[in-house]
């Protein structure tokens, strides 16, 4: 199992407990194990990203990382 599929697996079990194993329909969540391929792709995705961000270290003081918004 690669690192960022188990981080998504984390943040994914995080996420439904944050919001009360609810989607935004306010259905059941489902396992991670039974969402779509598309879906769980993207867990893998984001968690990546995070986890190459993590691995960058901290941005230059004053300086935005490429990408965001520092405004919110």
């Amino acid at each position: 199992m690669s690192d960022s599929l188990e981080l998504a697996r984390v943040a994914y079990d995080a996420y439904g407990t944050a919001v009360g194993g609810l989607n935004y329909l306010g259905l059941p969540m489902p396992p991670w194990d039974d969402l779509p391929t598309k879906i769980a792709d993207g867990g893998v995705a984001a968690a990546d990203a995070v986890a190459r961000e993590l691995a960058a270290g901290p941005a230059v003081d004053g300086e935005a990382e490429a990408g965001t918004d520092a405004d919110g």
